[in-house]
């Protein structure tokens, strides 16, 4: 090989017992060498090896170390199969080469070497800004580890790319910021990073374990790809996968996993993590996962977090595997004016935190017009927490002409905290919302949790349907419930399709809107379009079975109770009927008398249907206190129901618009429950009545009660009407 000037070069001047521990430019390095090659000119460092053994154990040494300097035109190559090097004093890498100069540098490790260092396992470097070659690392079979830093680095900062390519390597950190696997790119133009791992593992300690990253002026892309790999990661922030570009030029970060396992054991460690950092990027974030297993265990780990704070859109697909998040299962957010994407087929979600545990989340922050979109095809998603909904779909910006869509096909959705929606879509400007659910079963068991909810607070209009071989459960509160709650919004449409059947304890379909010229219940019920319209529309379809009340609630939890042949036996039937007597010493009884088959788990949440039962019985009628020293002696159904088909009218009956069609409407879609309430409002006052008016509708409150005058309207009635106008509004 050419040497050139070897470094330490006095070294040649040394006896001969005194050269073999010295530091060589050597294809056959002695006993308890090690190889240091120094070239400053033309000349390449060729570095072919086969089978070594090098070990140092002093400190800043290295096992195998090549340096081109900035004067130099010659390349690095260096070659080794089999053996091990090894450098274990402090501040030593395994094998490094830096390539100042204008020439390439390569390495490829093969026939299972073992590398270990201390800093770095592998450190590799072009720190030339005019050097236009790619580096690149190549290694098969075999190990590199890292006692204190980061197993593989490589860096360019010149204009070329960096290529990292692994198969069936075991690559293993100790220690913070100790990257298992990190290709960073800083230079001008170029191709970015190009990490590509196939088979093998990485395992890290406070640290990332696989990290591509553009920064400064780079025009590349940080693309990963990697297959049947097995990540796992320890310590805060210490993500599984992580594509990042920090820069305005960058093209795209791209991330691609097939097959395999990730997980990371510490808080805000996500499992797969893509992140455009500039707002004046105009970089895509692109996921792509197939058949992989996420677990994350820390707080704030999400399973996948795509981040786009710039223009370019984000683009989340997986297919099949599972994830198990302590987080989010899957966040995508995007703060520009970029488009969300997200398509889910044939994968498993289940989310453990204790709040806002969400099992899909896209949230979009910026204006313009791209779509915020989620589909997710024979999906089963499962949260446990309080506000833990199963898919949302969320657009903030008053300024935003985005669509947010939700679709569905097939699978389950299932939360089981407290206010937890099964699916829940929201605006706050000027798009539509779509929710489109083709034969999904949504089960929402907390407190407050609604089926499926589709709320603009901005100028749009909902649109929301469900598929007839579909269910929605919500045994404590709302089936579906659309609004639109913003006075302003005149040309906004509310449309409800329900075909699929529904089990409910307030009310199976709710549709809500602060003003509106109408409102149909009924299969094949149409609503005229009017251009002229100063109102938005509201209509209901409604062929699906509907289950409501108690009745919703008893059947929900004595399917939970019963066994997997899904009969009750005499065990169960004594369980159930404590429940419903909400007597917790019976069910103590009867869950004693069980068998030892009925484990914890199934202990636990019959106590918990318990707590949610007797809540329930307890606070049914509260909502219903809402005039002068008279109870309406009606559930939260019956006020919600008055909201459907009494106030959605009332502002056009007050302005003397008395349609005939629009009162036939009414008058047909109110239920006996409804038109018994209407009967108990006769019996207030005109103050009164507006009192209930402005608390269902969340506006004008104040206004009513200061007018109110008497002695029996106290100031403790008066705090009441708000609380309970308050709950109303926040359920």
């Amino acid at each position: 090989m050419r040497i050139g000037a070897f470094l330490f070069g006095a070294a040649c001047l040394l006896g001969a017992a005194e050269a073999l521990a010295a530091p060589v430019c050597s294809n056959t390095p002695g006993a308890n060498d090690r190889i240091v090659c120094l070239e400053s000119g033309a000349n390449d460092i060729d570095i072919d090896l086969t089978n070594p053994a090098i070990a140092t154990s002093v400190a800043t040494e290295h096992g195998v170390h090549a340096r081109h300097t900035n004067t130099g035109t010659g390349g690095i190559d260096i070659n080794v199969a089999g053996g091990s090097i090894s450098a274990t004093g402090s501040g030593g890498d395994g094998l490094r080469f830096q390539q100042l100069g204008t020439g390439g540098a390569s390495v490829d490790l093969k026939r299972g070497v073992k590398v270990t260092g201390t800093a770095y396992g592998v450190y590799g470097e072009v720190a030339n800004t005019a050097n236009r070659a790619t580096i690149s690392f190549n290694a098969m079979g075999g190990s590199v580890s890292a006692t204190s830093g980061r197993a593989i680095f490589v860096l360019s900062q010149g204009t070329g790319g960096v290529d990292v390519d692994l198969a069936d390597v075991v690559v293993s950190t100790t220690g913070f910021d100790s990257f298992g696997v990190h290709a960073r790119h800083t230079g001008a133009g170029g191709t970015g990073v190009d990490i590509d791992i196939t088979g093998g593992s990485v395992s890290t300690t406070d640290a990332t374990g696989v990290y591509g990253d553009v920064r400064t002026d780079s025009g590349g892309t940080a693309s990963i790809e990697m297959t049947d790999v097995i990540v796992s990661t320890k310590g805060s922030n210490a993500h599984g996968v992580h594509g990042l570009v920090r820069n305005v030029a960058g093209r795209a970060v791209s991330i691609a996993v097939t097959g395999g396992r990730i997980s990371t054991e510490d808080g805000v460690a996500h499992g797969i993590f893509g992140q455009v950092w500039r707002t004046a990027s105009t970089a895509p974030v692109s996921i792509d996962a197939r058949d992989v297993d996420i677990s994350t265990t820390g707080a704030n780990a999400h399973g996948v977090y795509a981040y786009n704070r710039g223009a370019g859109a984000l683009d989340v697909d997986l297919k099949g595997g599972s994830i198990s998040a302590a987080g989010v299962g899957v966040f995508v957010r995007h703060d520009g004016a970029g488009g969300i994407d997200v398509d889910l087929a044939d994968i498993a979600i289940a989310t453990t935190a204790e709040t806002n545990g969400y099992g899909v989340l896209g949230y979009a922050t910026g204006a313009g017009e791209a779509a915020l979109s989620i589909d997710v095809t024979r999906g089963r998603i499962v949260t446990a927490g309080t506000s833990s909904h199963g898919v949302v779909a969320v657009s903030v910006h008053a300024a935003s002409e985005a669509t947010v869509s939700i679709g569905g096909t097939g699978g389950a959705i299932a939360t089981a905290g407290a206010n937890a929606y099964g699916v829940y879509a929201r605006h706050d400007g000027m798009g539509g919302i779509d929710v489109d659910l083709a034969d999904v079963d949504i089960a929402a068991a907390g407190l407050g949790a609604r089926g499926i909810v589709g709320y603009h607070r901005g100028l749009g209009s909902v649109s929301m349907k469900t598929g007839a071989a579909g269910t929605v459960e919500a045994p404590f509160a709302v089936g579906i419930e659309g609004r639109l709650t913003n006075d302003a919004s005149a040309a906004g449409r509310l449309l409800l399709t329900q075909k699929g059947a529904i089990k409910a304890r307030e009310v199976g379909v709710l549709a809500w809107a602060a003003r509106s010229s109408g409102h149909t219940m009924g299969a094949g019920a149409t609503t005229a379009d009017d251009a002229a319209r100063t109102m938005p529309v509201v209509h209901v379809t409604s062929s699906g079975d509907i289950t409501v009340g108690a009745a919703a609630t008893d059947a929900f939890i004595a399917d939970r109770i019963a066994g997997a042949d899904g009969t009750l036996s005499a065990g169960e039937n004594a369980v159930l009927a404590a429940i419903a007597a909400n007597d917790s010493a019976a069910l103590d009884r009867a869950l004693d008398a069980l068998p030892a088959a009925y484990d914890d788990d199934y202990r636990t949440e019959a106590r918990a249907l318990l707590d949610k039962r007797g809540h329930e019985a307890s606070s049914a009628s509260d909502l219903a206190h809402l005039a002068a020293g008279r109870i309406l002696d009606l559930s939260r159904a019956g006020v919600r129901a008055l909201a459907i088909s009494h106030t959605a009218i009332a502002d056009r009956v007050r302005n003397g618009d008395r349609d005939p069609a629009i009162l036939a409407i009414a008058e047909a879609s109110r239920t006996d429950e409804q038109k018994a309430m209407l009967a108990e409002q006769e019996k207030l006052s005109a103050g009164e009545r507006t009192v209930l008016e402005a608390a269902l509708k969340g506006s004008g409150l104040e206004t009513a009660l200061t007018a109110l005058t008497g002695a029996a309207y106290t100031d403790d009635w008066k705090n009441e009407v708000r609380q309970l106008a308050a709950s109303y509004n926040a359920g």
